[in-house]
């Protein structure tokens, strides 16, 4: 991996419609917009990733529609960052093993961990954040939310934000 710093947009960014690539190892901080962003980037893996006090997000996935799916982000850290820490608007994502704390955000959405459709959101930590801890995208409609911790956050730790066939299982 490498590491990126004081970027007047992205730390790291992939190109629009990349398939399968991987972004790994790697430290991303103090960026002028997203330390981490993929755009329409199907089977991506983004893992082991730390992402600190960027302007945006942490790290951002977004364009994922019906024809790009599959993303995985997962041992991340994301920390201190504007909007959101992890911004998962991959349909059939996976978001696992994470730690997101202190984002600065207070919007509607704006928080520790964000993930839009029908994604697997596992195992991850979100704590300290000005807004919301983990929430469920607009509209989103069978993801799976489970094992993950939420504390300390200044709005809900949980949030389901108009979706449905959200099941939430053994989140504390």
């Amino acid at each position: 991996g490498f590491v990126t710093s004081r970027a007047t947009s992205y730390g790291i960014e992939t190109g629009f419609s990349n398939n399968t690539i991987q972004i790994l190892n790697n430290t991303a901080s103090d960026n002028g917009n997203s330390g981490i962003f993929t755009n329409a980037c199907a089977g991506c893996l983004i893992d082991n990733n730390v992402a600190l006090r960027n302007i945006s997000y942490g790290i951002n996935t977004t364009n994922n529609s019906s024809g790009q799916r599959n993303q995985i982000i997962s041992r991340n850290t994301a920390g201190n960052n504007g909007l959101k820490g992890i911004y998962n608007s991959d349909y059939e994502g996976v978001v696992i093993s994470n730690t997101a704390y202190g984002t600065t955000g207070t919007g509607a959405t704006d928080g520790g961990i964000y993930a839009n459709g029908p994604s697997l959101v596992f195992n991850n930590i979100s704590f300290g954040n000005a807004g919301l801890g983990i929430t469920t995208g607009w509209q989103s409609s069978k993801g799976v939310y489970a094992n993950n911790l939420s504390f300390g956050n200044k709005s809900h730790g949980f949030y389901s934000q108009s979706a449905d066939n959200i099941v939430f299982n053994n989140n504390v």
